[in-house]
């Protein structure tokens, strides 16, 4: 990575979005949130799945493209594209480790019981919201220090992560021509067969 700071996008975002995320949760916001989302697919659910099954297809046929596009990069040697991608991921911006570090946390949440069964212990305490917001802010600073910490051990051992860097990279550029192209699949089969389910 050209500008190690810019990482610093993506571990306050996680950071952030996680704290926000526990804010809402705890005064109920997601619930309202929740029911309105109830109420406009009770009412649009036929384009909701519609534009579903627009987006598996879509899906599908990029899927496709992709495939071909990678047998003919094979097929000519292309190391050109190759540079290019490479350039590519060595020059991520600031705003784009932003919208990473967001998305990756809110993907996460479903699957962050630690973090709900933290709020449901909170839930049991009549906590003022500078409380609350203290509590949070000093959890969610635990839960990015990993992050911080391989970051500045990176900045200490830059060579050695350089070094698996390359032989990870390595490795996902071996088996990425399959498991892109299959994940990808799955998810196009899954939104198709799950809005046709819905719409009949």
């Amino acid at each position: 990575m050209k500008k190690p700071k810019h990482i610093w996008f993506f571990i306050l975002a996680t950071g952030i979005t996680n704290f926000l995320s526990g804010v809402l949760v705890y005064y109920g916001l997601v619930a309202i949130v929740g029911k309105y989302v109830k109420a406009f697919m009770k009412n649009y659910r036929h384009i909701v799945h519609g534009l579903e099954l627009a987006l598996g297809i879509a899906v599908l046929i990029a899927t496709l493209r992709l495939i071909i596009k990678t047998i003919k990069i094979k097929s000519n040697h292309n190391q050109g594209d190759e540079e290019r991608f490479a350039k590519k991921i060595k020059s991520v911006s600031p705003f784009s480790l932003t919208i990473i570090g967001v998305t990756a946390t809110l993907y996460e949440l479903t699957s962050a019981l630690p973090y709900f069964a933290f709020l449901a212990v909170l839930l049991t305490f009549s906590l003022s919201p500078v409380g609350l917001l203290l509590i949070l802010l000093l959890y969610n600073a635990i839960y990015i220090s990993p992050q911080v910490a391989m970051y500045f051990l990176y900045i200490k051992k830059q060579d050695k992560f350089d070094k698996l860097y390359s032989f990870i990279k390595d490795k996902i550029t071996r088996y990425s021509a399959i498991l892109t192209p299959s994940a990808l699949t799955i998810v196009g089969g899954f939104l198709i067969t799950h809005s046709i389910f819905k719409l009949i």
